[in-house]
Order: C-alpha cells, then sequence, then structure tokens
C-alpha cells in the first residue's frame, strides 16, 4: 500500500528517465531532503506521449519532500509536480499532505487556498508566465504563481493566482496592480477569497446584492453561488470574450460538483440590468 504513498507525478518532456533521476536525486541531497544516505529516488518511468514522469522514492518521508521542489527549472522548462491521481491521502487539513519544505528560489505553481491568495484577472492573452510573474514580484518574492491555461491549446487563459513570501506584500500588489492599464484591458487583482464572507454586515444580517432577493435564512442552504467582483463591462460586451467567461466558470465550479447552469447578466441598451459584475 507504501508504494502509493511513495510516488510523484511530473510534467515534463523532452528528457530520460535517467537524466530525471540524477536531477532530482541530486537536488534531494544538496538541499538536504534525503533521510538517509544513498539516493532517494528509486525509480523513473516516463511517458514520452503525454509528457509526464512518475518518480518513485523509497520512503513516503522523501515523496512529500520532493513535492517542495515544484515549479523547479529542469532544461529550460518549469515542472509540475503533484500526487498521482491515485494517491490516498492520510485524514489532514492539508490536501497535499504534510506542510512542505520551501525551498529558496523556486515559486510552487501549487497554490494553496489561503486568505493571502490573489486573484489576478483580466490579463492580456500574449503575456507569458515570466512576463506575469515579472509584474507581481515587482510588489515582493512570490511563493507561488499559477497562469491558467486552455488544458487544448496552452494559450492563457487571461487569470492567475498567487501568494507572496511575505503577506505583508498582498495588499500592496491589490492596490497598485488593480485597475492598471495593460493594452486594452484593466487588471483586476484581489484577494481570491474575497466575497467568500463577506456578504454580511455588523448585525449579522446580509448585505443585499443588486439582482439578489435574499428570501432563505443564514442557516438554510441554497444550490446557489453568487460570484462577485469578478468581471468589468467590457468583458460583458465583448461576445468572445463572454462565452470564455462562462466557460471558465462552468470549468472551475464544475470541479466541485455539477454544474446545473451559468448566469451572468449582460448590458441591455436603455435598460438597467441588476446583478452586473
Amino acid at each position: 500500500k507504501q508504494w502509493y504513498q511513495r510516488r510523484v507525478a511530473i510534467t515534463a518532456g523532452g528528457t530520460t528517465e535517467d537524466a530525471m533521476t540524477e536531477f532530482f536525486n541530486k537536488q534531494m541531497k544538496d538541499c538536504g531532503l534525503s533521510c538517509a544516505a544513498g539516493n532517494p529516488v528509486i525509480a523513473t518511468q516516463i511517458n514520452f506521449e503525454r509528457n509526464f514522469a512518475f518518480l518513485e522514492l523509497r520512503s513516503v518521508e522523501e515523496t512529500t519532500n520532493c513535492l517542495a521542489f515544484d515549479g523547479i527549472n529542469f532544461m529550460g522548462q518549469t515542472l509540475k509536480i503533484r500526487r498521482p491521481n491515485d494517491y490516498k491521502p492520510l485524514p489532514s487539513n492539508n490536501p497535499r499532505g504534510p506542510s512542505l519544505t520551501h525551498i529558496p528560489g523556486i515559486i510552487s505553481t501549487f497554490v494553496e487556498e489561503t486568505p493571502h491568495k490573489l486573484f489576478i484577472g483580466s490579463l492580456p492573452q500574449h503575456l507569458n508566465e515570466d512576463q506575469v510573474k515579472e509584474l507581481l514580484t515587482s510588489f515582493g518574492q512570490l511563493k507561488s504563481f499559477t497562469l491558467v491555461k486552455d488544458s487544448g491549446t496552452g494559450e492563457s487563459k487571461g487569470y492567475a493566482f498567487c501568494e507572496y513570501m511575505d503577506h505583508k506584500n498582498t495588499d500592496q500588489a491589490i492596490e497598485g496592480l488593480n485597475g492598471m492599464a495593460l493594452g486594452e484591458k484593466k487588471l483586476i487583482v484581489n484577494r481570491a477569497g474575497a466575497g467568500k464572507n463577506n456578504n454580511s454586515n455588523a448585525t449579522g444580517l446580509p448585505i443585499p446584492i443588486s439582482g439578489m432577493d435574499i428570501v432563505s435564512s443564514l442557516n438554510e442552504a441554497t444550490e446557489v453561488l453568487c460570484l462577485m467582483n469578478m468581471i468589468t463591462l467590457d468583458d460583458l460586451l465583448d461576445d468572445d470574450e463572454y462565452r470564455d467567461i462562462v466557460d471558465d466558470v462552468r470549468e472551475e465550479c464544475g470541479k466541485h460538483g455539477k454544474v446545473r447552469n451559468v448566469v451572468i447578466p449582460r448590458p441591455i441598451d436603455g435598460q438597467a440590468v441588476p446583478g452586473q459584475g
């Protein structure tokens, strides 16, 4: 059973099994993440058609340590390192398992769900990962970053997530970047969890949201989720942009359960349309 606990999956291509094994054995030793003498990586299997690999390590602890290299540069490419889909974690509040070691100089591609997770939206689609990271690092060192891409084309979807090493930089980045003009777009930058728990006031009563009639009590569960501060008027006016937003929302929400419908109100000339944005 421990065999499933001793593997990591890596998105990578253009290498060999021996080269990858040698690379990670050296990194584990150099960073002090090897738990005993000898090589921690005992096997590497690469699927060359799908550009991913499995690394098998000799211990569960060293497998967890290896996850700290998520985001490391190898042969000119940024590696994404995850647990395999068949991984069965021990009961924990952290979906990735035990707390991970941070290695200076490596920006993880996995942005954890914390109060300091930032959403960066309305990015011009021609910007690549390095360009977006350069923009963000002007406010501080990044702990983690991911630019969301279309799984079929590999092109940017125009939004990203990040977290800073120093959480003081979070508000500085929001203040400096939110509303900044980049080409024909204006950036939307806020905490990724903004609006999740902020729709109540000091009295404990719901804050009215335009276009939504609050008819249920605070303790009554519903099947409706309201996402706020996500899009701009320009996004709603452009047909292609609007379709992309609907598809993105459906895809992201679909990771947590079946989505029955996605409704995003759009402007109508001469009419006041509630619930926009």
